[in-house]
């Protein structure tokens, strides 16, 4: 299923895995601390919630499949495409569910960046961490700027996309083929052909 997913065609996260290699490396004492954080998080719980979310990508697979094809070929796909939606109303929380996995992994790429500058895993220069919460994101965003190649990632964090995921304010317009959402009571539109193409791309940097 992983493999199916990988849109670009290409190892996932090298410029990740660069940093990474070179922060174990430097940094080997504190390391460990960090590796015992990989696998009790990750292993444990972000890999089983990866398995949900591409599970529930598969139940809609005749959605999604559509616009997969074109990503992974990396065809053209006109704003004028119409895309099928016979799991459309079934589809309203895999963003959020993707947003929250692309939340953790906003962390590991920052702990990782904290062991490659030289301090402990969960050490940032002014502060230790804690626990992750939406009110963060910006914070992290910012610590990471300084290395743009990892930047991929803030284009795929949609704030009130998330939220309306989250909260199953989104409904299904079959007229307009889109979504009408509802954040704090903020409307918007999002097309089906827009959502899906999120969706998938925010797997694919997981």
């Amino acid at each position: 299923q992983r493999i199916f997913f990988d849109i670009e065609n290409t190892p996932l996260s090298d410029t990740f895995s660069n940093f990474g290699k070179k922060a174990l490396q430097n940094h080997r004492q504190n390391s460990d601390d960090f590796i015992n954080y990989l696998y009790k998080k990750l292993i444990n719980e972000d890999l089983r919630k990866l398995y949900d979310l591409i599970d529930s990508i598969f139940q809609s697979n005749s959605d999604f499949s559509q616009i997969h094809f074109s990503l992974r070929t990396k065809l053209d796909i006109d704003d004028n495409y119409t895309v099928s939606n016979t799991a459309a109303t079934d589809t309203k929380k895999i963003y959020a569910d993707c947003f929250e996995l692309l939340g953790n992994e906003l962390v590991t790429i920052s702990f990782f960046l904290n062991l490659y500058e030289g301090r402990h895993f969960n050490f940032f220069s002014d502060k230790k961490w804690t626990r992750y919460n939406n009110e963060h994101k910006k914070f992290l965003l910012d610590y990471i700027r300084k290395y743009p190649e990892l930047l991929n990632i803030e284009s795929l964090m949609i704030n009130r996309i998330r939220n309306a995921s989250f909260h199953q304010s989104m409904e299904w317009n079959s007229e307009k083929r889109m979504f009408i959402c509802d954040d704090r009571e903020k409307k918007f539109e999002i097309s089906y052909l827009d959502y899906i193409t999120l969706c998938l791309k925010s797997l694919n940097y997981l």
